[in-house]
């Protein structure tokens, strides 16, 4: 493979947030050895601690990936030509790195700003040997139906994809260079208040904003059909304004789900995870609370929906009542 096949292969690939930096990394090395796949396919794998080790061998073994710690620095250590290192620092910096004979060198730095190649390394980096142990790990995911936990659904899996479709929207998305904002947060927990939310991310586009998706946009994921989205999201709404006595435990269990069923529906082509908050922000303003969404990791986030949306509420609950404004925690 050429080096220039090889750039264009990673090129593409964004860290979004601190934690989800060796992610970035991991997938950058499986792109390099081959993998087609984009950083949303891996945000949900495990919860990545900044600056540690948490989550990060969980999420190699899920990955088909081996890991192996460095005893030596560095510049004491005798590795063949073109081992791949994956180096993490505490401040959460991570990069790749590829073994030469003249010493190492910067493969991909997806942190800002980059080190430049001719620089040295900052000191105090845990190094670790990246290796490729089951490509099988690589394959399409089974698909899984969707589940809803405040609306009853009985699914269609999987969801019928129309690829011309959804290719010609993705050149029209594209083709509209949208500048999205944050969305207002909806007055009332109804669904006319809900699509004027959508709306307001991008008014001037009512094309992609203010209006439910009518098309499948993944077979291989837990969204609903794109025929069921508005039964279902009249449906979720109405559990939502009946409140927290749909849930024994109370009204923070009641808000994940309600995070979680909302993203399930994934009644948007674009912006549903930001509609999703607000939605849950509103309803939280009614108890006299306040989340705080911006201090949660991307990839913490995505590890807790994943596993909200198999049953397993902890993590969700967990961020939440982390975030939530510290005064109301006394009501």
């Amino acid at each position: 493979m050429t080096a220039a096949t090889q750039s264009q292969r990673i090129a593409d690939i964004e860290a979004r947030g601190t934690d989800t930096i060796v992610l970035a990394c991991l997938l950058t090395f499986m792109r390099w050895r081959g993998f087609r796949g984009r950083l949303i396919n891996v945000l949900g794998l495990a919860p990545m601690t900044p600056g540690s080790g948490a989550g990060l061998q969980f999420a190699c073994r899920q990955l088909g990936l081996s890991l192996q710690q460095l005893a030596q620095p560095l510049h004491q250590q005798s590795l063949p030509d073109d081992s791949i290192l994956l180096l993490c620092w505490a401040d959460g910096r991570a990069m790749l790195a590829v073994a030469r004979a003249s010493g190492v060198a910067i493969l991909f730095d997806p942190c800002s700003p980059p080190i430049p190649p001719w620089q040295a390394l900052p000191a105090g980096a845990v190094s670790y040997l990246l290796e490729v142990s089951d490509r099988r790990r690589w394959a399409r995911p089974r698909a899984r139906p969707p589940r809803l936990w405040l609306v009853d659904y009985r699914p269609h899996s999987p969801a019928d994809l129309d690829m011309d479709a959804i290719g010609t929207m993705s050149k029209r998305y594209a083709a509209a260079c949208i500048e999205e904002r944050e969305p207002n947060v909806p007055v009332e927990l109804t669904t006319a208040a809900v699509l004027a939310c959508h709306e307001s991310m991008a008014p001037a586009h009512p094309a992609f904003f203010g209006c439910l998706r009518t098309l499948n946009i993944r077979q291989y994921s837990v969204f609903v059909d794109a025929a069921d989205v508005p039964r279902l999201l009249d449906a979720l709404l109405v559990a939502v304004a009946r409140g927290p006595a749909l849930v024994p435990e109370g009204l923070l269990p009641f808000a994940a789900r309600v995070l979680t069923d909302f993203l399930t529906i994934h009644p948007f082509l674009n912006g549903n995870r930001r509609v999703a908050l607000a939605l849950v922000s509103a309803m939280l303003h009614r108890h006299d609370l306040k989340i705080y969404w911006d201090q949660i990791g991307v990839a913490a986030f995505y590890y807790a929906m994943r596993c909200a949306a198999r049953g397993h509420f902890g993590p969700l609950l967990s961020q939440i009542r982390s975030h939530l404004k510290p005064e109301t925690l006394h009501g």
